[in-house]
């Protein structure tokens, strides 16, 4: 005679189950009622928690909007049935009712999740396939914060950068990450996060991350270099206006408070003065000194920077680098090979003809920029 099986004894048959050879490469379990023997079975074999962050409304949106095809069953967003030509209903399922249901039964089931449990959050709001790619790096995040947590000096770590923006590509984008630290960073603090990101960069090779340690009491301070780790190196630089605006404005919490709660806020005119800094600095040096535009990264970087200065000086608003390709001062046929090495494939630009375009675009750019030219815009 069968029966339900206990919570106990679900959690020891799955236990089982996933130390069997065909579970080594990954898994899908679902279950309708996760039980906390379940949730400590899966966290003791070292599965993340992964918190997608989606407002109901859109939620809502998504999912009353499905249709399915009434003669193959094929569903997603659509009148005629691609695949068949098949009628689109809606499931009763998806009614706004339902659903309603369904997000309330999904937050109570949620809370099932021991409290203190280290969790990544992700946005759930760009299209799926940037969604995939943010959590292709949870394990990198988890135990990348999970070992900063393990510093009683750290207040929080967050994410900036591309993979906030819903802009990340695996194997192209650098993990920007900002940490704020309870006082100055000293000699015996560097040498702990040194280790710390040696371990981490040889444990998960390929990921490129980086992250600027701020003390807490200079969070306001914009011209303060910082402990920075890049590219296999702890230097010293300034956390941008552009990297506190994407912070402030997409960035979320591996742990501690919502960085909106301890970064100051930027406005369109902040936005639009961090933008002229980085033209009339870095890019004003770069464009006078020809030679190193023959450098493929320089040019590339150049072209997109160049895009989002002037976006971010004409709106007081952020571009992603792959929005940035789109508006690029660049021909029809440099366009197409920036947005292909965005999107992973190794095509080649004719070095010298690239090299000129980009320090062209740079110096008209940067020329503009400079405060004697531009002006200074101010928000209605």
């Amino acid at each position: 005679m069968t029966g339900t099986p206990s919570e106990e004894g679900l959690a020891d048959a799955l236990t089982r189950r996933l130390h069997e050879f065909d579970t080594a490469a990954g898994f899908v379990f679902w279950t309708a009622s996760p039980s906390p023997p379940v949730i400590a079975v899966l966290l003791a074999m070292g599965c993340h928690v992964v918190e997608l962050i989606l407002d109901d409304t859109e939620a809502t949106d998504r999912l009353t909007t499905r249709r399915m095809c009434r003669a193959c069953g094929r569903a997603g967003r659509f009148e005629v049935c691609p695949g068949c030509g098949g009628e689109a209903v809606r499931r009763p399922d998806d009614s706004p009712e339902t659903v309603a249901r369904r997000l309330s039964d999904y937050r109570r089931r949620c809370a099932l999740i021991p409290a203190g449990t280290d969790r990544l959050r992700v946005d759930a709001t760009p299209p799926p396939e940037q969604v995939a790619a943010a959590i292709s790096e949870v394990p990198a995040l988890a135990e990348f914060g999970r070992l900063l947590a393990g510093l009683d000096w750290l207040i929080g770590l967050y994410v900036a950068g591309s993979l906030a923006t819903g802009d990340y590509r695996p194997g192209v984008s650098d993990l920007d990450l900002v940490a704020v630290v309870d006082g100055p960073v000293t000699d015996a603090r560097e040498a702990a996060l040194t280790a710390l990101h040696r371990q981490v960069d040889s444990a998960f090779d390929g990921t490129n991350l980086g992250c600027v340690y701020v003390d807490v009491e200079r969070l306001t301070a914009v011209d303060v270099r910082h402990p920075t780790w890049t590219h296999g190196l702890l230097v010293q630089r300034v956390l941008s206006g552009i990297s506190r605006a994407e912070l402030v404005r997409h960035g979320y919490a591996v742990f501690g408070r919502p960085p909106r709660e301890l970064f100051p806020p930027m406005s369109g005119d902040a936005v639009r003065d961090a933008a002229r800094a980085e033209l009339t600095g870095y890019w004003a040096w770069a464009a006078r000194r020809p030679w190193i535009w023959c450098d493929p990264v320089i040019a590339d970087l150049g072209l997109t920077s160049m895009a989002r200065g002037r976006h971010a000086l004409r709106t007081g608003g952020l571009l992603s680098k792959s929005a940035a390709i789109e508006q690029a001062a660049a021909p029809p046929w440099l366009i197409a090979q920036l947005r292909t090495r965005r999107q992973g494939s190794p095509v080649v630009s004719p070095r010298w003809r690239t090299a000129l375009i980009a320090w062209r675009d740079a110096r008209r750019t940067v020329r503009k920029a400079q405060p004697s030219v531009a002006g200074h815009h101010t928000e209605g």
